[in-house]
């Protein structure tokens, strides 16, 4: 085989694929060593071919390799063995990086490695997982067995997961995606449904005999007295070193019940405590927590607090309430009535850690946040549903009459706003809080929608509640009430899901400039769904498109009609005609295509005295409507921004999947070779007095006309007249009106095919010295039906009628 009849293959694609990737590369490379005469060199010729061809990123991961003492990292067979691994473990979950900052910082001031938390999004890992139920302790239990005790001590094993590494396989499940590549986890992670009945079997086990109380990375020391307490310690702690657990030592408590305060029991303490038991166990009576029945949670959420229930086979375990903080307060109804689930089982959390759960609330529409993509919901529902991660919850719907007593504690909640716990910010790597806009922009935008009553009322029920029948609405949201539950309010504007809600007032712009690139309905509609949202938005933007002068003018070719024979002729001599043909060829050069569409932006954009290049960047981030992405998505696997304002999740880098893509753009010339070959159809047949357009010969811009008596005679906003093929003809109902020099003659309905008609046509008054252009039809027609001193403009002259018919022609 010839060498230059081998094709380098590469590079390798370490994506989502690449374990199929490296089957297709490694069998190319192996063609192109065979095919090249390198199949029998040194093995190092062999790994650097190898390495040249597989590209930068393979390169990188090549350098990270760790070879044993019988391996060698200029080994090909052992280098490929490398790659095979690496490739065959990104063929498992990808999860998504959260960094949960454990403290509220200032803003751009850097994290340490104290002030995170690494867990992944291992919703569809847990699906496939057997969790090994185990029975963990709950507060109850542990209340009971230390009756009697007065000291106590408190330990918090660091890391907590992370204190139990897990095998290579069950490594490569955990693997997942950053933007600095993938990495997986060695040790117990977060987020997995199974962690915390592995944890809780493995520490019972590690401290069996100890006299410790364990919850989940909490361990309670309980003695009579401090001598016996001391004695417990010292048993931990020497369990501990011989197993090598750790402790945090900032979170150690020893012998100090109470910041600043000394630890007294005595007699007005023990009647105090005696009071508060028959209090808790008097009516109503709370039944004790059991680890194998099933777990209830009731919530309901107010404008002004919450109220959550824990009951087991309808018996009451625990309820609790809390009052709203004033920014609480402000969140749409939606979002307070999953920030009620998340204060419940955070409230009762030895209760809902590791167990399944059943999530009973009277708030019907919310059942579907539960089953959205994390990347599909607002911001702050994201950060919720991220929290909720951890939790094993099925949710149901409960009629409110039914919610009696959780009803009750939300309407009158505990007055007390603290926060029960110190509050975390969740942050996602494919999850973005904020908008990159413009501050004219914003500024602009929440001006229209303070301005506008649609969008006050709108946002006023997001954040108040909707009602619960559609009659019930103020007429002005009606457009709204299908898609309620995905509406939110952030500083003053409406958004639905992750796109801005435009103003009413704003509305006429928007289409003007999402349509700047001159692109097709279709392409229109695929950009502005990415980004912007309004109820009818759609039709809008069809008809902007429709209507829109420029590209009526610059419109491509139309379809090839199918023939029309003429009755065979009786006599010879009887039908004379000339046959009608194409001036311009067809190319067959693949980029002609992509030149087309450029010169036709650029031409659009002179035309509507508008910056070009403003044109040629909206294109580039209009997604074509079958593969889905973009151009400059395909160059560089992310949006740019636009004029139009974009949310940076858009702007992140999201590979695409080349093999789909090469597949769709074969299927796209497939169908396109497909189409072409079939048989032509007929064009529409046009009316009198249709506003159309056309083309004149060796023109490819469209110009208005309208049509004319017999065979498609048109006369066009110059004052031409022209005898054209239906072909030729564009129907344009939402075209603006001709001028009053381009107006409508006697026109008639009958089709004109390829073959033009030798009948004679009525005569045309015109002056017998003007002259006839042989581009322009030569027959004479009736007089126009205008008064004979109307005066028109022509060619930025006024005339009278008179002199315009000669002129016409």
């Amino acid at each position: 085989m010839a060498e230059g009849n081998s094709r380098t293959p590469g590079p390798l694609l370490l994506d989502a694929n690449a374990a199929e990737n490296w089957r297709k590369f490694f069998i190319q490379l192996e063609i192109f060593l065979v095919a090249r005469g390198k199949d029998n060199k040194a093995d190092k010729l062999k790994v650097n071919l190898l390495l040249h061809c597989a590209g930068p990123e393979a390169i990188e991961e090549y350098s990270h390799f760790v070879f044993t003492g019988e391996e060698d990292k200029d080994c090909y067979q052992d280098v490929c063995r490398k790659f095979e691994e690496l490739c065959q473990g990104a063929k498992n979950v990808s999860s998504t990086l959260v960094i949960d900052k454990r403290k509220v910082k200032e803003k751009n001031t850097p994290l340490s490695k104290k002030d995170v938390r690494i867990c992944i999004d291992a919703r569809d890992l847990n699906k496939a997982l057997n969790t090994p139920h185990y029975p963990m302790v709950t507060v109850e239990e542990v209340a009971n067995r230390i009756s009697g005790a007065k000291s106590f001590m408190s330990l918090d094993a660091c890391s907590g997961y992370w204190q139990f590494p897990v095998d290579d396989e069950s490594s490569k499940l955990l693997t997942f995606n950053t933007p600095w590549g993938r990495f997986r986890f060695t040790r117990l992670p977060f987020g997995i449904s199974s962690a915390p009945d592995i944890y809780h079997r493995e520490m019972d086990k590690l401290f069996e005999g100890v006299p410790v109380e364990i919850i989940v990375d909490d361990f309670l020391i309980h003695g009579k007295d401090q001598i016996h307490t001391d004695q417990k310690l010292r048993r931990v702690l020497a369990r501990s070193r011989e197993v090598g657990l750790k402790f945090n030592p900032k979170k150690v408590k020893l012998r100090v019940p109470e910041k600043d305060m000394a630890f007294v029991w005595e007699k007005p303490q023990q009647e105090a405590f005696d009071k508060l038991k028959s209090v808790i166990t008097s009516s109503p009576v709370l039944a004790y927590f059991n680890n194998s029945k099933e777990t209830v949670l009731c919530v309901d959420a107010s404008s002004t607090g919450l109220g959550v229930v824990i009951k087991q086979e309808g018996k009451l375990v625990a309820f609790s309430s809390k009052t709203l903080t004033p920014s609480e307060k402000m969140y749409a109804n939606i979002d307070r009535e999953l920030l009620v689930i998340v204060w419940g089982v955070q409230k009762f959390l030895t209760y809902a850690y590791g167990r399944k759960i059943i999530v009973e609330r009277d708030h019907k529409p919310s059942e579907s946040s539960f089953g959205k993509p994390l990347n599909e919901a607002p911001p702050r529902l994201q950060r919720m549903l991220l929290k909720l991660t951890k939790y094993d919850l099925v949710v149901h719907y409960v009629p409110g009459k039914q919610q009696v007593i959780s009803d009750c504690l939300s309407r009158a909640p505990l007055s007390e706003t603290k926060p029960f716990s110190e509050p975390e910010d969740v942050i996602g790597v494919n999850l973005v809080e904020e908008f990159g806009l413009e501050s004219s922009t914003l500024k602009r935008i929440k001006k229209s929608s303070s301005g506008d009553e649609t969008s006050r009322v709108v946002m006023e029920y997001v954040l108040r509640g909707w009602p619960s029948a559609k009659e019930q609405v103020d007429e002005l949201a009606w457009e709204y009430w299908s898609f309620r539950e995905e509406l939110s309010v952030e500083d003053v504007m409406l958004f639905k899901s992750d796109r801005i809600v435009v103003p009413r007032p704003l509305r006429a712009e928007v289409p003007d400039e999402i349509h700047g690139a001159h692109m097709g309905e279709s392409k229109n509609l695929s950009f502005a769904r990415d980004y912007v949202f309004w109820p009818s938005m759609t039709a809008q933007i069809k008809d902007k498109v429709s209507s829109c002068a420029v590209c009526n003018a610059f419109r491509n070719r139309q379809q090839k009609e199918t023939l029309h024979p003429h009755d065979i002729p009786g006599l010879p001599w009887q039908v004379v005609g000339t046959d009608l043909f194409e001036s311009s060829g067809q190319t067959y050069l693949a980029a002609e295509r992509a030149v087309q569409t450029e010169k036709r932006i650029l031409k659009k954009a002179a035309a509507e005295n508008k910056d070009p290049f403003e044109g040629l960047l909206k294109y580039r981030n209009t997604p074509f409507e079958d593969i889905g992405v973009s151009p400059v998505q395909l160059l560089m696997s992310r949006r740019t921004r636009t004029m139009i304002p974009t949310h940076q999740r858009l702007l992140l880098p999201q590979p695409v999947d080349r093999d789909d893509v090469l597949k769709t753009l074969d299927h796209r010339q497939h169908n396109a070779k497909s189409n072409y070959d079939k048989q032509s159809s007929d064009l529409p047949p046009l009316d009198v007095g249709d506003r159309v357009r056309f083309r004149p010969n060796g023109e490819k811009e469209w110009r208005k006309a309208e049509i004319m008596p017999r065979s498609y005679m048109l006369i066009d906003e110059y004052g031409g007249t022209y005898n054209r093929n239906r072909r030729h003809i564009i129907a344009v109902p939402n075209d603006s009106p001709m001028t009053p020099r381009a107006r409508a003659l006697p026109t008639s309905t009958q089709p004109h095919d390829s073959l033009a008609s030798t009948r004679p046509a009525p005569a045309l008054e015109k002056p017998a010295s003007s002259p006839v252009s042989s581009e322009r039809q030569t027959e004479t027609i009736e007089p126009l039906p205008l008064e004979p001193d109307l005066g028109v403009e022509l060619g930025g002259r006024r005339h009278s009628l008179s002199h315009v018919r000669g002129e016409m022609l």
